[in-house]
């Protein structure tokens, strides 16, 4: 049954037929309802695929898309996830359909005006991410009061770690906490600033895709001269490690002497670890 709230003139709510009338964020919204049996077009299948792999991503960003874009749509008809939506489709999709994917390295977690950080960093370190950004160039009161918001997105398990305010713009690092299960794994990497006030933030800067090779210095903090199969490593009082190359591939952690170094948790068999060349 419809209902004319507004007078004979004004619009209706409620259901007249198939015709279905209601009030959303103050815009009347009429639709119709029913079953369609055509099958979809190509495009209309395009069209789903793309809302579908939006909509998980906004699902399991929620945090960060909700924080990123409330304040955009504060006072608008629209609320965060609608935002979230209009800048990440299709500006965030790659592939045809049926392999259509998320571009990480185009994703938006908020879109402002505040200023973007300049000469943005990431590195991994026993305590998770460490973010780092250039606060030297001349900021006014305001902004120098801008907090980081730090952003990193395990694709494989869908998990979010996020930070809505961290430190003052004009400290220039913030670390963002992150199991060590996960440093083993592949994570997307974002950051950006908001407002004290909360009123305003900056457009996403994407930082990189960090694979798990990049963690594994924080578990082995060796510096390796050359990729090697097998190596024994021998840990000196002043804890300086020394290298010492051997023939063989069934070299394994119980076959080592012992160290001070912890072991990689997803990778016991020590000896055929590959280093990346690195300093300490």
């Amino acid at each position: 049954m419809g209902k004319l709230p507004n007078g004979p003139l004004g619009a209706f709510t409620g259901r007249l037929g198939n015709v279905v009338s209601y009030i959303l964020n103050g815009q009347v919204i009429v639709r119709t309802i029913g079953i369609n049996n055509k099958p979809p077009t190509p495009k209309q299948k395009t069209n789903r695929m793309k809302m579908k792999v939006i909509n998980e991503l906004v699902q399991n960003t929620y945090l960060a898309m909700h924080a990123g874009f409330s304040a955009a749509s504060a006072g608008t008809v629209y609320n965060y996830a609608n935002l979230a939506i209009k800048h990440n489709n299709p500006n965030a999709l790659k592939g045809v359909y049926p392999n259509i994917e998320v571009d990480f390295p185009k994703v938006l977690f908020s879109h402002g005006n505040l200023l973007q950080p300049i000469d943005p960093k990431v590195e991994v370190v026993p305590e998770g991410l460490k973010f780092s950004w250039d606060p030297s160039k001349q900021l006014t009161y305001e902004s120098a009061h801008d907090q980081v918001s730090m952003i990193a997105y395990c694709p494989e398990k869908k998990e979010l770690f996020f930070i809505k305010s961290g430190q003052r713009r004009h400290q220039g690092s913030d670390i963002l906490p992150v199991d060590k299960k996960y440093l083993g794994l592949a994570l997307e990497v974002y950051m950006s600033f908001v407002a004290d006030d909360r009123l305003d933030v900056s457009t996403t800067t994407y930082l990189g895709r960090l694979e798990p090779t990049d963690a594994n210095n924080i578990y082995n903090p060796l510096v390796i001269e050359q990729v090697c199969d097998t190596a024994i490593c021998d840990t000196s009082i002043d804890s300086k490690v020394s290298f010492e190359l051997v023939e063989g591939e069934n070299e394994t952690r119980e076959n080592m002497p012992h160290t001070d170094l912890e072991i990689h948790p997803k990778n016991p068999d020590f000896a055929r670890q590959r280093f990346k060349k690195g300093t300490v």
